[in-house]
């Protein structure tokens, strides 16, 4: 449950997240709102209110500004596929390859290491990529702006926080166990390994990826 301060920094937080990229924000309202009425009971709502009317007056600020404000006719439509099919091809083969792929390392700390499941955190991270990767999948920008993507950067940044929540209980749950035990399983070790060889496997794609865009 949060503290005074704890609710003010959460605040804090939210307004430069906002100040910086709101993209992020869009998806983790909705997904910590979720959370929040499943474990209606043992849920601090003063952090979830907090969190709330924060996001929703600077998102509604930052919508005034830019869409209604706007002389161009930048409008948000719905339009499934539309943003990912100037970069991809949109078979369902393709997309649900290039998904998996892209979150191989969560996905493999998810199968192979069980309280992934019980954590709240985990649980925020994945709900929070899974709505952020709805809005590439459907929204765009109407008025010529459709190929900026920016409805793409919030399955991006929740997927950079995925990875993170993905990493902390991989550490968490070694620690755990080497308090225990003084001493690493060996299936302990292989999940370690093969988490570890996927984690490396993203960020050889990544510089690739860095290289080919920006230096080439």
């Amino acid at each position: 449950r949060g503290s005074h301060s704890a609710i003010a920094a959460i605040a804090a937080l939210v307004l430069l997240g906002a100040l910086m990229k709101p993209s992020y924000l869009m998806a983790l309202l909705p997904a910590a709102g979720l959370l929040a009425l499943v474990g209606w009971k043992r849920t601090d709502w003063r952090v979830i209110v907090t969190l709330g009317v924060t996001t929703v007056v600077l998102l509604a600020l930052q919508f005034a500004f830019y869409y209604q404000s706007n002389t161009e006719g930048v409008t948000i439509i719905f339009a499934p596929l539309m943003v990912i099919g100037l970069y991809s091809d949109t078979s369902s083969l393709t997309l649900v390859g290039k998904l998996l792929a892209s979150i191989a390392f969560p996905l493999a700390v998810l199968l192979c290491f069980p309280r992934t499941w019980s954590d709240t955190r985990s649980r925020l991270a994945w709900l929070t990529f899974a709505i952020g990767s709805a809005y590439g999948y459907v929204l765009a920008e109407g008025g010529g702006q459709a190929d900026n993507g920016n409805f793409l950067w919030s399955g991006q940044l929740a997927a950079f926080v995925l990875f993170a929540a993905s990493v902390w209980l991989v550490v968490s749950a070694v620690h755990e166990e080497h308090s225990r035990a003084r001493a690493l399983s060996r299936a302990t070790w292989m999940r370690i390994v093969a988490c570890a060889i996927l984690f490396a496997a993203h960020v050889v794609s990544g510089v690739r990826h860095l290289h080919s865009s920006w230096f080439a």
